[in-house]
């Protein structure tokens, strides 16, 4: 037995179908991390740093849709999932107030922080480990800021309102993309 209810014409998963619409308001300028916000299609990419499939999904997502602004508006939300890796969490506000403080590109080397603190709850040491991977000095006070506290709570806001429930995540122009892969689909030239 299985939760899938499979469409047997189409073989797309149902599940997909019957998820929320992304609607426009969730677009926020905040949350564009690449491409124009007028571009031709929207991608939001829900995920959490520590998420092995996230690593292995979400760097190359980026920097493949990074190449064309004019096609692809790409906005992240950050959705750590403490239960499973409670590191995430410390790096998710380490890498937004990163953001916060004017640094580009935090997304990529947030992605290559080690995995070997994934179970680690020290903001110390997990703040160490990030400001090693990213070559930044965030202070733990930066973690807590308002505007960090602000940026997550929209994050977080915009996750409920969506039911995502796991990560990666990711609709393509305002649909639930079950195979994660629309974009690839696009004619770029």
């Amino acid at each position: 037995i299985t939760g899938d209810l499979t469409d047997i014409k189409t073989g797309k998963n149902m599940r997909d179908s019957v998820a929320p619409k992304f609607k426009p308001e969730y677009y926020a300028k905040a949350n564009l991390v690449y491409g124009n916000e007028n571009a031709k299609h929207k991608v939001a990419i829900f995920s959490d740093p520590l998420c092995p499939f996230c690593r292995s999904y979400v760097p190359g997502a980026l920097e493949y849709m990074k190449q064309y602004p004019e096609v692809f508006a790409v906005y992240y939300y950050h959705f750590p999932l403490e239960r499973l890796h409670p590191a995430a969490s410390t790096l998710v506000r380490a890498a937004t107030a990163a953001e916060l403080q004017g640094r580009k590109d935090v997304l990529f080397s947030l992605y290559k922080v080690p995995t070997s603190i994934t179970r680690e709850t020290d903001e110390k040491k997990i703040l160490g480990a990030f400001n090693k991977t990213v070559n930044t000095n965030i202070k733990i006070s930066d973690l807590h800021s308002p505007m960090v506290e602000a940026h997550l709570q929209h994050d977080q806001s915009v996750i409920e309102s969506l039911m995502v429930s796991g990560t990666p995540t990711v609709y393509f122009d305002g649909e639930k993309d079950g195979g994660k892969n629309r974009f690839k689909e696009v004619k770029v030239k």
